[in-house]
């Protein structure tokens, strides 16, 4: 083999080595998309079913029983579980906090914390708050009590989307709100 064709089969093994590591980073990017993509998707899964779990309950503590409420200041002055209404879990406790709460309104749920173990992703942590909004504009938080109260529920997972802006928040968390709006009050 002379010098030329040394050239060229160094020339075609660095080549070759450069489509290696660039077909290598495309699918290592795709998997990692891929993982972003279905851990969003069961966050999202775990964030909905939650509220519904607490759209299922009474909008108040008063409201119980099928009490009725024509003056909002009438409603619980307080947002979060009742006494009685919870139990202390460990941090570690999985998912079984749905059945091991006695929560029977939806703000019972404000500040509250749940642990799902995936068996494939792992450990989602859930966060809910729970507020009262103004009525004319469900995104502003009411300094009083009103007929509508918004939860605000953020997952998080490790594998998350990464934030490169803020430091403090490693992974942009996938938030949904709701609202419930009290309408028994106009009935007879």
């Amino acid at each position: 083999m002379n010098s030329g064709q040394t050239m060229f089969v160094i020339l075609a093994f660095v080549l070759l080595a450069s489509l290696t590591l660039s077909i290598n980073r495309t699918m290592l990017m795709s998997s990692n998309l891929g993982l972003e993509m279905e851990v969003n998707l069961n966050a999202l899964s775990l964030g909905q079913s939650l509220l519904d779990e607490m759209l299922n309950k009474e909008f108040d503590q008063v409201t119980i029983n099928g009490n009725r409420i024509f003056d909002a200041n009438s409603l619980s002055s307080t947002l979060g579980p009742e006494a009685g209404e919870s139990i202390t879990l460990p941090d570690t406790y999985p998912y079984q906090s749905k059945s091991k709460f006695k929560y029977n309104d939806f703000d019972d749920y404000n500040n509250y914390r749940r642990f799902a173990k995936d068996s494939i992703l792992g450990d989602f942590t859930i966060d809910v708050v729970v507020e009262y909004v103004n009525e004319t504009n469900p995104d502003n938080v009411s300094g009083s009590r009103t007929y509508q109260k918004r939860a605000t529920v953020t997952v998080t997972h490790p594998n998350m989307a990464k934030n490169v802006q803020l430091a403090n928040e490693p992974v942009i968390p996938v938030v949904l709100k709701d609202l419930w709006v009290y309408r028994r009050f106009f009935q007879q």
